[in-house]
């Protein structure tokens, strides 16, 4: 894993020790080496930090030049693939390295644009092509690897954190007010927007082709599991899934240095730590556990460990761990309000002491209907005809907005917490991002999981461990996430992965051999801790004493009172967020 970062100017030479300054606060994303590119006309330039894993010599060093320096790529990421797709390009291609980066260039020069439909991973990346005097950016199709861009009158930058693009002479900063209520609606800013006006998102599964000429961006999406998908009845065949599973997990291991896994006691991070059992693989496992929980789960993970004959490593959190919140605004760039950034850190930390990579579960409740609110779905959809028919329809959109509330902002209570001057930037359609993201599918359930997909997904999860992750300097990958297995989904008979009683039925499956009916009967965890810890009033009237938001005329005075004398709820939780964000990152607003 790696950090990238470009910048194209229209006019003038790009000053190349500010390049460099922007270029260096992407080190934690690649500690073992640095490099750069700029052309002799001065006006573009490429930077990359490393975080090797495959062929670690300097054969492996961005950004990658080809041998008629006319194309230059600087990619983060991994493709699982590659050797496959190697294979297939050496007719066309005479490979230098062992590095899966060539081979995203050789797929380039051999299929253009589309060869990102051919990778399997995850991945950022451009590539300026002297040929064509243009530049392609690519983002993997599930969003597990960012890119943030932004295009003036006067240049064009990319990066893969926000803190790789601010500061920039030349570059008016100004708080996307949008963006802003998007956060305090969803807990996370969507894409494309960033809490910045003028600074974008790539979004998951989308290109972008930059005219150097024109300086014109023409961004396209390149997959969808939904359209691609061909509706059938076919069910949806468990065993030969565990087959390609096992195939994932090995193409997931692969690297010239060993690599662990979280390990959190529930059945997805269980059955990747199995996986890597069966594969004969060295693997060490890393926990979050919570001081003075009854469900804290180190003790369930270091027992399957042990059972596994692996390593467990953990890390216990109280609440003062609360403490550490000060260090995330620096972290995520953003405001970020999910209730794990901070354990997702702290193992991400641990997890860096022994291991530069680890598997992690994500996808797999989105997969198999792990989450609650889709069994609450499922419950309502399965109940007896005539209470169906009695009860008024549920609304999909609706079930998934109460479903994803966690500290609700709606209109009203928008219009008791913005002062004045913005509630004039209250959209008239909160749930915008939603319904954007609501497609027609096989069924509504199938719905549900193409929204859980594309936002709580793909905004607040992947966000999270990428950004936990990599300020740790370790790289998390999800095995989870396949495109062939998302398709599958969307395209098979509903009972034939889903059976009543028992979640996730094709991990079930794959790990009732192993592990015991007791572990597998536990409720969901995850790495969260008790909402006690959250609950301490104390820290909330400390933390928003003397609020900057306050101060700067954004969030009112009253409004905040008026919650820390209330019983405690979750937007609390997002003020202080936003509070902490905001107070480390105001000093680079344009003064007007």
């Amino acid at each position: 894993m790696c950090g990238i970062i470009g910048q194209f100017n229209r006019h003038q030479n790009i000053e190349l020790g500010a390049f460099r300054q922007r270029l260096q606060q992407l080190a934690h994303r690649g500690p073992d080496g640095q490099g750069y590119w700029i052309c002799t006309e001065g006006k573009r330039a490429l930077g990359h930090t490393r975080l090797a894993f495959l062929d670690l010599s300097e054969q492996g060093h961005q950004p990658f030049v080809s041998a008629d320096q006319q194309f230059i790529l600087s990619f983060n990421g991994e493709i699982y693939n590659y050797l496959e797709l190697r294979e297939t390009l050496q007719a066309y291609y005479q490979f230098k390295t062992q590095t899966d980066t060539e081979v995203v260039l050789a797929a380039y020069l051999h299929w253009g644009k589309d060869c990102v439909r051919f990778f399997e991973g995850m991945f950022a990346f451009c590539i300026l092509d002297m040929a064509q005097n243009t530049a392609f950016l690519a983002r993997d199709a599930f969003g597990i690897k960012p890119l943030y861009y932004t295009l003036t009158d006067q240049f064009f930058l990319f990066a893969s954190e926000l803190k790789g693009i601010i500061p920039t002479e030349g570059l008016s900063l100004k708080i996307d007010r949008s963006a802003l209520i998007d956060y305090l609606v969803y807990r996370y800013i969507p894409s494309p927007k960033t809490i910045w006006e003028g600074i974008f998102k790539l979004e998951p599964a989308s290109t972008a082709v930059l005219d150097l000429t024109s300086f014109e961006i023409y961004i396209q999406k390149y997959w969808d599991p939904v359209t691609q998908t061909h509706y059938k009845e076919e069910p949806f065949e468990i065993a030969t899934y565990h087959q390609e599973f096992q195939k994932d997990v090995a193409q997931h291991l692969a690297a010239d240095v060993p690599i662990g896994g979280f390990l959190s006691g529930g059945y997805d991070s269980s059955a990747l730590a199995l996986a890597a059992k069966k594969l004969d693989k060295p693997y060490v496992t890393f926990t979050v556990g919570f001081k003075d929980w009854d469900q804290s789960e180190q003790a369930v993970a270091a027992n399957l460990a042990e059972q596994l004959e692996f390593e467990n490593v953990n890390v216990e959190l109280d609440q003062n761990s609360l403490q550490m919140l000060e260090q995330m605004p620096l972290i995520y760039d953003e405001p970020i309000a999910d209730i794990s950034i901070i354990p997702t850190f702290a193992v991400s930390k641990l997890a860096a002491q022994q291991r530069k990579a680890v598997l992690s579960g994500e996808g797999a409740d989105e997969l198999f209907l792990g989450y609650h609110w889709q069994k609450e779905w499922l419950a309502l959809q399965q109940k007896p005809l005539l209470q169906r028919i009695l009860k008024p329809k549920t609304d999909l959109l609706a079930f998934y907005v109460k479903s994803m509330e966690m500290g609700r902002f709606d209109r009203e209570i928008l219009k008791q917490a913005l002062t004045p001057e913005w509630q004039n930037d209250i959209p008239n359609d909160l749930f915008w991002f939603y319904r954007k993201q609501l497609k027609p599918a096989k069924d509504n359930i199938r719905a549900i999981q193409y929204l859980d997909q594309k936002c709580f997904m793909a905004e607040l999860v992947l966000t999270k461990i990428d950004r936990a992750s990599m300020a740790n300097s370790l790289e998390v990958r999800v095995p989870f996430l396949s495109k062939r297995v998302f398709e599958q989904i969307h395209a098979t008979t509903l009972n034939s992965y889903v059976q009543k009683g028992i979640s996730k039925l094709p991990i079930y499956a794959y790990l009732r051999q192993t592990v015991s009916k007791t572990q597998l009967d536990r409720p969901k965890q995850g790495f969260v801790g008790p909402d006690s810890y959250y609950m301490n009033k104390e820290f909330y009237i400390a933390a928003l004493k003397d609020s900057f938001l306050v101060k700067d005329g954004i969030i009112r005075s009253a409004f905040i009172d008026n919650e820390l004398s209330m019983q405690y709820n979750w937007r609390l939780w997002k003020l202080v967020v936003l509070e902490k964000w905001y107070a480390q990152w105001r000093q680079f607003i344009t003064k007007q």
